[in-house]
């Protein structure tokens, strides 16, 4: 058990890593702080198109998409979210030029940036789709099972919406029932873009890198290592000195939504069925807007669920302070499903913190066998893996043992 003035409480420690939003400095407007409300489309070299697309109904943000056009052939970055996104840009890349999008390139696996994938095979069937071997894997993994859960909680908040109850079985208010019945109406319009909706794959695998000639434009396409994802291409074109990097770099503000807050406070509740005492501390911007709503609804889900006492707001911390942090956890808890390489994993075991992650890009290859994974979206599973650590029925010192050998790996 830990010391400090917690001694008598367990902790199970969670850092609310932030993915970010791919949008160029270049492309940013003074609203950009929360929402991209509107499509909008820069020329960012000679024949060189950046498309921002707006988000969709339900709030969720859109990749951007950007078009190279050669002289024999186009290439096209990104297919975006929602597929009338998708064939809006095509029908302008159409505008543009006569020539076929003979490549498109999936930067990476997250669903903002490939759902579009369907329509420019349907518009160009003889495309050749290239990702990373990692992206395929986590496409085929991830991307039907997402929207499997997507619809599953399209189901359950109608029944509230109807129903007039929350999930906690206790009567909406007013003010309640209308915000979950906007938000019905916001992602029915997106489960309807789903319907019967096919997943299409990558076609040409590129592990290192690969060059394509365009006709009169060769662009290089590079993968530099563990980044946002396990799989992240760029595309570098020389002649213009553009780099487009899909969500490696980005602007102009973090993204909160796949730390899964609500998951972590579900979860403890179900740990605390059987450790009365144990604390979810969280770390991170809980004042800076877009995330205080956020923290918000965090704090009114734990007083639903009569925690909140439970659960410990700790803010932004500065990097001096954030080793004692992690110290002060028994195991530390990413319910994140957008990770990169996962950095505060990293930090976690190099304190000597047990790790719970979930099974989810780069997460597992991250943790390995000095942790342990729990299925995405799941806060049964979470609870599961933290109490098997907590209760101690895994003995810890092979787990920091293979943590402190990852660390000199």
């Amino acid at each position: 058990m830990r010391s400090l003035s917690f001694e008598l409480q367990r902790f199970v420690a969670a850092l609310l890593w932030l993915f970010l939003v791919a949008v160029p400095a270049w492309a940013a407007g003074p609203d950009d702080s929360v929402l991209t409300r509107e499509r909008s489309v820069v020329e960012v070299g000679k024949g060189i198109y950046a498309i921002r697309h707006k988000d969709g109904p339900d709030t969720n943000p859109q990749g951007n998409t950007v078009v190279i056009v050669g002289d024999r052939d186009v290439l096209v970055i990104d297919s975006g979210y929602l597929p009338s996104s998708a064939r809006e840009d095509i029908a302008q890349i159409r505008q543009w030029t006569d020539k076929p999008v003979r490549y498109l390139v999936n930067t990476h696996w997250h669903p903002d940036h490939i759902r579009g994938n369907a329509a420019y095979r349907e518009a160009f069937p003889d495309i050749a789709i290239i990702a990373h071997p990692k992206t395929l894997e986590l496409e085929r993994g991830f991307d039907e099972p997402n929207l499997v859960r997507y619809r599953a909680r399209l189901a359950a908040l109608k029944t509230q919406v109807e129903s007039g109850k929350g999930p906690d079985g206790k009567r909406l208010t007013g003010v309640e029932r209308k915000e979950a019945t906007t938000i019905l109406e916001r992602r029915t319009a997106v489960a309807r873009e789903f319907e019967g909706y096919v997943p299409v794959y990558p076609t040409l695998l590129v592990t290192d890198g690969m060059n394509l000639d365009l006709g009169g434009r060769v662009v290089e396409v590079r993968n530099l290592g563990t980044g946002h994802t396990v799989g992240d291409l760029v595309v570098w074109v020389p002649e213009e000195k553009v780099l487009v990097s899909g969500d490696l770099i980005v602007y102009p503000v973090p993204y909160f939504f796949a730390g899964q807050p609500y998951d972590l406070i579900r979860a403890l509740a179900r740990i605390r069925e059987h450790l009365p005492r144990a604390v979810l501390l969280l770390v991170g911007d809980n004042t800076t807007a877009p995330y205080a709503r956020v923290v918000a609804r965090t704090r009114a889900l734990a007083e639903a669920l009569e925690i909140a006492d439970g659960v410990i707001f700790a803010g932004q911390i500065p990097d001096e302070e954030l080793a004692a942090h992690y110290q002060l956890a028994d195991v530390f808890v990413t319910a994140s499903i957008h990770e990169g390489f996962c950095i505060p994993a990293v930090e976690a075991m190099a304190c000597g913190v047990p790790v719970v992650g979930a099974h989810a890009t780069a997460l597992p290859e991250t943790i390995g066998d000095a942790g342990l994974t729990f299925m995405p979206e799941d806060p049964d599973d979470l609870a599961a893996k933290a109490l098997e650590i907590l209760n101690s029925t895994h003995d810890r010192q092979p787990l920091t043992r293979r943590q402190h050998d990852k660390m000199i790996r």
